[in-house]
């Protein structure tokens, strides 16, 4: 995946990914129990190790980057990373990476800090909690049919490209009976 190709049309995002220093990506040896560990759902754990990045593909470049930039600004709220843009073609896990490529200086920050581990690891155990609730979307809005009446710059079209619907052909089936249903979606982040 030419992921610098996906980045064409945010020039300042990927001029502030190629710029950032910072460690190397290294994840846990043991992911599973890394992601058990971090709360994320028994259900997405094949997933998410399902999207793992492989060392020295445009993925991994990617994640090693987001994380760069993650540590690069930690401790300065003001001066934050710049908002990580939507991009379907990496999945609905990917950010899981760029989470766990910051979780070691992370944790040492929070050392730093005073910050008990135990309160480390209830904030980080947050992360399992927005794989299986923040990545859903449950709206009518997301029905395919409203392209035929709204038009192609509508704010509802726009809404609905940010997702990747699921169980596509179902839901090409029941559009063809005309009847509107709600479906579900995830967001990238």
């Amino acid at each position: 995946m030419d992921v610098k190709a996906l980045l064409r049309d945010h020039p300042a995002w990927l001029a502030h990914l190629e710029s950032v220093e910072g460690p190397d990506l290294v994840l846990p040896a043991d992911l599973a129990t890394e992601l058990l560990r971090l709360t994320v759902p028994h259900e997405d754990i094949g997933a998410v190790l399902a999207a793992r990045p492989e060392p020295g593909s445009g993925r991994w470049w990617l994640a090693e980057r987001c994380a760069r930039s993650l540590v690069a600004t930690m401790g300065r709220p003001d001066d934050g990373p710049p908002s990580f843009q939507p991009l379907p073609e990496l999945g609905p896990y990917f950010s899981v990476y760029a989470f766990l490529g910051a979780l070691p200086y992370t944790l040492a920050y929070h050392r730093e800090l005073g910050i008990p581990a135990e309160v480390s690891q209830a904030t980080f155990a947050d992360l399992g909690r927005l794989v299986a609730v923040h990545m859903t979307c449950g709206s009518w809005l997301l029905d395919d049919q409203l392209r035929a009446y709204l038009p192609a710059g509508s704010h509802i079209l726009a809404f609905q490209r940010r997702f990747r619907l699921l169980e596509r052909a179902v839901a090409d089936h029941l559009a063809a009976g005309g009847t509107w249903y709600g479906r579900v979606g995830w967001l990238p982040f």
